[in-house]
């Protein structure tokens, strides 16, 4: 892409250094003109892919470090690679921006149809100890690197419960589920709707 622009810029300099002004003017119109479309289109190749930012890296309060790779869907959103190797997409969202909640049964379908999948138990578990919890309590944890693991509602500020793939080993209609604040892992009905937020993930 820059060698487009570099060849373009020099193509307008030569046309311009021999002809008259007007054509001149003319020519250095069309210039700019091209290198604001190809600015326009990787602003939107990052949008669709979730590039932007890509090799960025964050570390966590216990030094794991992630970083930012491609979305694996556009759906995935801002997408970081954990120490693991797994990629954690953003939380699925409506076209409007608002938080799409599903039961786990949607959930699933969600990811699937987007070529990843609902984090395990044991993922969620991995995770919030990356982010400071001691090893089997969620205690130490602090939500950091991932966004969207809470959300604000008239300036407080309150946990966003993700779907995992893990159903419970006594009943078969209950999943368990991660909450982002302070990092419980806790199992509810798998078919219930309305606090139920995605995030999907992958290995790649």
């Amino acid at each position: 892409m820059k060698t487009f622009l570099v060849i373009t810029a020099a193509l307008g300099m030569v046309l311009i250094s021999g002809a008259p002004m007007a054509q001149a003017q003319e020519c250095e119109q069309q210039v700019n003109e091209l290198q604001r479309q190809v600015r326009d289109l990787q602003q939107q190749i990052a949008q669709l892919t979730g590039g932007s930012g890509q090799g960025q890296t964050r570390r966590t309060t216990t030094g794991a470090v992630f970083t930012r790779v491609a979305a694996v869907h556009r759906d995935f959103g801002e997408s970081w690679r954990d120490p693991s190797g797994m990629i954690w997409g953003d939380i699925a969202k409506n076209a409007n921006g608002s938080i799409r909640y599903m039961d786990q049964y949607q959930a699933t379908e969600y990811c699937q149809n987007r070529g990843g999948q609902l984090p395990s138990r044991e993922d969620f578990v991995r995770l919030r100890e990356y982010m400071g919890a001691r090893s089997g309590t969620y205690e130490g944890y602090t939500p950091q690197v991932l966004p969207n693991l809470t959300r604000n509602v008239n300036g407080s500020t309150y946990s966003n419960y993700f779907w995992s793939s893990s159903v419970h080993p006594d009943v078969s209609y209950v999943a368990y589920d991660f909450g982002g604040r302070h990092g419980y892992i806790d199992y509810y009905y798998r078919y219930y709707v309305d606090d139920g937020a995605v995030r999907c993930v992958a290995r790649r």
